[in-house]
């Protein structure tokens, strides 16, 4: 699911999301039926950034998601490496 929040061209942002899932999706071992969702949403948050990027897994019994305090563009495998760390499925 992709939520834009400006006036960018959407297949610019649509291959951001898909860049930023690829590297999610390289970095974990799911099942076959899994999804990994990258979307990014407005934070209205005191000192948040306007954007944020989330990044969820849904899977049968599981749902899980990380939270990056930037917009999907500014990030780097490694800042997607960084959180999904902890995750189970990680390789």
């Amino acid at each position: 699911m992709l939520i834009r929040l400006d006036d960018a061209p959407l297949g610019s942002g649509a291959a951001v999301m898909a860049r930023v899932r690829g590297w999610a999706e390289a970095m974990l071992v799911l099942p076959d039926d899994a999804t990994v969702m990258v979307t990014e949403l407005q934070c209205r948050d005191k000192g948040c950034p306007p954007l944020e990027t989330v990044i969820a897994v849904l899977a049968p019994g599981e749902h899980w998601h990380r939270t990056i305090h930037r917009p999907a563009a500014e990030l780097s495998e490694g800042d997607v490496h960084a959180v999904l760390a902890d995750h189970p499925a990680r390789r």
